[in-house]
């Protein structure tokens, strides 16, 4: 049982030395999944170190709407997190697959405050984004 474990703990020192903004989700997501809390934790901490890339990073846009807004929300926890960065990731998510997450994007527009995007940020999306909203 001993050798188990060892080979356990080598392999989330492996996934946490090798975690990148390339593979932070799906670490992360496969810790979840065998409920390995140290990996989710460091994976957390590498997010929130590097939100706006994994934000805008590929994996991003193939996550579920719950896996979604939780990333959101951990973002927005963030003291260097933008609401603009934050609803421009949101808008490239719902946009990813416009069909089938449109429905998606009120439920994750009310954890934008909305009274931190600049005015002049606001006039672009209604002008060039406005009709799918």
């Amino acid at each position: 049982m001993l050798q188990i474990k060892y080979v356990k703990d080598y392999c989330v020192g492996f996934l946490k030395d090798t975690l990148e903004v390339g593979n932070c989700l799906i670490v992360r997501a496969f810790a979840q999944m065998y409920n390995i809390s140290e990996l989710v934790t460091h994976c957390d901490n590498f997010f929130l170190d590097n939100f706006e890339l994994v934000l805008n990073g590929p994996d991003f846009k193939e996550l579920n709407p719950d896996e979604t807004e939780a990333l959101i929300r951990m973002a927005k926890t963030s003291d260097s997190s933008s609401e603009e960065m934050i609803f421009r990731s949101i808008m490239n998510w719902v946009k990813h697959d416009l069909e089938n997450r449109q429905q998606f994007f009120k439920r994750f527009f009310q954890l934008i405050d909305i009274k931190k995007l600049p005015t002049s940020f606001l006039k672009v999306i209604k002008k060039t984004e406005w009709t799918w909203m």
